[in-house]
């Protein structure tokens, strides 16, 4: 193994990806390896690119245009045109530290037969947050990617609750070229929430006879804008999530019967009730977790059987 691709996707956000390129400046480059900074502007119309050209003469850059819009697009496209031998992908509004390339570096060499990597992932909230989320984003972490290495170097297995996240892993380029991204799952334009491409990519590595590492040296900061810190926001995030659960289910299974229909939206607007009842009267570690079930609830009842059928 010679070369590492850092890859980037990014669409209409030249601010955050500025940020993010200039902490790759700052970063320790490799030591044993050679690497690239491969950007993928997903069907961009602001000044992405002149942002990349701007860096080139700082960073190995290579920069491509995906014009169909949709995250899972844009990192096949980066599949295509990377040309490590190891692909670590970040997110475009991320700072990475200091030292987090060479702990890649040094796991890829330490574990040569290992194929999957993670880091940790910390939010970093903008401006002046709320009250409540200062107190409790912890209750609802995953809408921020935060991801905490559990310890030193532990493995990351195929039935654990806790992997990876996409702002921050890696893989093998043979095992990243085997499994390419749904494009029925990521981001697009008009469903932001839709996420859940790279841990089903991650979860077929896996099943597949693939191992992973924890990396704890490999730490991101996520920098949260002032519109993110909302619990609209967070609410949005975990309905994008329940209704890819009901997608995946919907896909796998038989049809769902009109009484399964029935159950679950009554389970959904009782919990939706349960939520606002709380929030009424307590602290907000008893109602953040009561936000997420209604939320995830609602979720899964629109993408188990609301939903259009989904296609193949």
């Amino acid at each position: 193994m010679g070369k590492i691709s850092v890859v980037i996707c990014s669409r209409n956000r030249a601010r955050l990806l500025e940020n993010t390129l200039e902490s790759l400046c700052r970063a320790a480059p490799p030591q044993r390896l050679t690497w690239e900074v491969v950007v993928i502007l997903n069907d961009c119309t602001d000044h992405s690119a002149v942002v990349v050209g701007q860096l080139r003469d700082r960073l190995p850059l290579v920069c491509q245009a995906e014009p169909r819009p949709g995250l899972s697009n844009a990192r096949n496209k980066g599949i295509d045109v990377a040309s490590g031998d190891v692909f670590i992908w970040i997110d475009d509004d991320v700072r990475v530290t200091p030292g987090w390339l060479r702990g890649y570096e040094e796991a890829f060499m330490r574990w040569p037969e290992t194929s999957l990597f993670g880091g940790a992932i910390l939010p970093e909230f903008e401006g002046n947050p709320p009250a409540w989320l200062l107190r409790s984003w912890h209750l609802c972490d995953s809408a921020f990617a935060a991801r905490r290495v559990p310890h030193a170097d532990a493995p990351i297995v195929l039935t654990d609750n806790y992997p990876p996240y996409g702002a921050n892993f890696a893989l093998r380029a043979c095992m990243q070229r085997q499994f390419r991204y749904d494009i029925a799952l990521g981001a697009r334009p008009g469903n932001w929430m839709m996420s859940g491409e790279e841990t089903e990519v991650m979860q077929a590595a896996l099943a597949g006879g693939a191992t992973g590492r924890w990396v704890r040296a490999a730490i991101v900061h996520h920098i949260m804008p002032p519109e993110r810190q909302s619990l609209a926001y967070v609410q949005t995030y975990y309905e994008g999530a329940g209704r890819q659960s009901g997608l995946r289910s919907r896909r796998r299974g038989p049809p769902p019967s009109r009484a399964e229909g029935l159950h679950d939206l009554g389970r959904a607007i009782l919990l939706q009730a349960q939520y606002r009842g709380l929030r009424a009267v307590l602290h907000s570690r008893y109602w953040v977790p009561a936000l997420v079930k209604a939320a995830v609830a609602r979720g899964w009842w629109i993408g188990r059987h609301r939903s259009p059928a989904p296609m193949g």
